[in-house]
């Protein structure tokens, strides 16, 4: 499994300044010399909070692997 770490500033009561979208994951993938395209991956809303996520992403056929990941505090 393919698992991402994404350090986002926060402020007060643990809330996120900005949030992590799709074009995030899809270009923190590009890094990992990974191309995929990016409406494959299934994020139904932007991340806005600390945690981890199971983000699906559709390939060809029934495949369905899954990223895994985390967002913590810097």
């Amino acid at each position: 499994d393919l698992e991402m770490t994404f350090e986002v500033q926060v402020g007060e009561e643990e809330k996120m300044f900005g949030a992590v979208t799709t074009n995030d994951i899809h270009k923190k993938l590009e890094d990992k010399g990974i191309v995929i395209e990016r409406q494959r991956i299934e994020l139904k809303e932007s991340i806005k909070a600390l945690g981890i996520y199971h983000i699906p992403v559709n390939l060809a056929g029934e495949l369905t692997p899954e990223i895994k990941i985390y967002v913590i505090k810097t």
